[in-house]
């Protein structure tokens, strides 16, 4: 996770303490974990209809420094977005997601 991430607070049970100002690996179990807690609190309907609406436009790419693509995927109403690190796997055949920041 991306310091300052929105999973990064302690109601999601991500970290300990309630300091966001690095960034902080965590296994895809817990994301997950916290993803399903995320779902529940904002509803099933809400979510598909944030999500279920997004256009190409709301989508940004760039490609990083490392050679990684960077997604930026603007939710709105207003500022809301998730933007997600990729990268290639080692025999270079798959983009897997290797870092994520959630502000919403």
């Amino acid at each position: 996770m991306k310091e300052g991430s929105e999973f990064l607070k302690p109601s999601w049970g991500l970290k300990p303490g309630v300091d966001r100002s690095q960034d902080t690996k965590v296994s895809k179990v817990r994301l997950m974990r916290a993803y399903r807690q995320m779902l529940k609190a904002v509803g099933q309907e809400k979510w598909q209809q944030i999500f279920g609406g997004i256009s190409e436009d709301q989508v940004a790419s760039k490609i990083l420094d490392n050679g990684r693509v960077q997604l930026t995927v603007h939710t709105g109403p207003g500022e809301d977005y998730i933007q997600f690190e990729l990268a290639l796997n080692a025999d270079q055949s798959q983009w897997l997601v290797v870092s994520e920041y959630t502000d919403f």
